[in-house]
């Protein structure tokens, strides 16, 4: 991909409400990666259906899906005590562990 400065890589999700779609445009490599993933495995809900080129090579693409599938949520309001934060740090660290 062209190198794209970091203010230019951008996601943008928009919908209105005369339709049940939301687009989403992103300039971003992450994002483009993980909504190529989303297209792959649930093909009925999520399609790209353009792909943004510069120079060339694409920079950017275009995504249609549900906007059913877009949430905004507020921040976690939960507060842990420093030995909560420890054991939750051992579970983790075990279940790493026997991953491998």
């Amino acid at each position: 991909m062209a190198i794209l400065e970091k203010w230019e890589r951008e996601t943008v999700i928009a919908w209105d409400d005369s339709t049940h779609s939301a687009i989403l445009t992103t300039y971003k490599t992450s994002m483009i990666k993980k909504m190529d993933e989303y297209c792959i495995k649930h093909p009925k809900e999520y399609k790209m259906f353009n792909e943004i080129i510069l120079d060339g090579e694409v920079v950017g693409k275009e995504y249609k899906f549900p906007k059913r599938l877009v949430t905004v949520r507020q921040p976690s309001t939960r507060t842990m005590t420093e030995e909560q934060k420890k054991a939750s740090a051992e579970r983790l660290k075990k279940a790493r562990d026997k991953k491998k």
